[in-house]
């Protein structure tokens, strides 16, 4: 498990320069693809920054992801969002918010699944949302995915961090849209064996790690890591 305070965070980049993974992130975003977390927010902190969400898994730019939001008023909401490419205007937000029909204090399991040129889906435990649409997301193959804010590097206004505070129990990152019964087995009992059908990118479960990082359980190398800067800006991980 993860526990995010409001200024820590992890990320996997577009692409490893080490070249220790089979799949790199940029290839991933250009297809089909399927997010799911299982959170525990400290929903009591949402609004307490100077921004009125949340990341909890994303990729930053013209941010895709998943968000905690508190609308004006303050009623607590699972949010999507995403660009996509649009003759009139050129750019277009579009996002999807899940029912409120859960307690404060449980565990969520939320998924984001992307069929490209077809639809997202946005399923919280029970509740699920769809928007269906034509045109290409923007493209994001230079995106970093992070986990635990909308974007933290270095050079990035404070104001678009949007860092989560709260619990992270378990994540998967997939190149396929999921169906409901492949979801619902990686939140209950998923195991490698599962790997052959699901085309993961990265996934923990069991949060083995060291300092600096989560290590993938897909065995793709897609390892989680951890957002540390040394005093000229550089991160010391990438």
């Amino acid at each position: 498990m993860l526990s995010f305070i409001g200024s820590n965070s992890y990320f996997i980049p577009n692409v490893h320069k080490n070249s220790v993974s089979t799949k790199n992130l940029n290839e991933v975003v250009k297809d089909d693809f399927t997010f799911n977390v299982r959170i525990k927010p400290e929903w009591s902190r949402c609004g307490q920054n100077h921004h009125d969400s949340y990341g909890v898994i994303a990729l930053n730019g013209m941010d895709l992801g998943i968000f905690l939001r508190k609308d004006e008023q303050g009623n607590y909401n699972i949010n999507a969002e995403f660009w996509i490419d649009n003759e009139n205007p050129k750019v277009k937000l579009v996002q999807l918010v899940s029912g409120t029909d859960f307690e404060l204090d449980e565990w969520l399991n939320i998924s984001l699944v992307f069929k490209k040129n077809k639809s997202m889906t946005l399923i919280c435990n029970s509740s699920m949302n769809r928007v269906s649409f034509e045109d290409d997301l923007v493209d994001y193959g230079s995106s970093w995915l992070w986990i635990g804010c909308a974007n933290n590097r270095w050079n990035v206004d404070g104001a678009l961090w949007r860092n989560y505070i709260g619990k992270i129990k378990r994540i998967g990152v997939f190149n396929k849209a999921l169906s409901k019964k492949e979801i619902n087995k990686f939140f209950e009992n998923y195991e490698k064996k599962d790997n052959e059908t699901t085309d993961p990118f990265f996934i923990t479960t069991k949060f083995r790690r060291t300092r600096y990082k989560v290590f993938d359980e897909s065995y793709t190398g897609n390892h989680l890591c951890k957002n540390i800067y040394n005093t000229d800006g550089r991160n010391l991980m990438f």
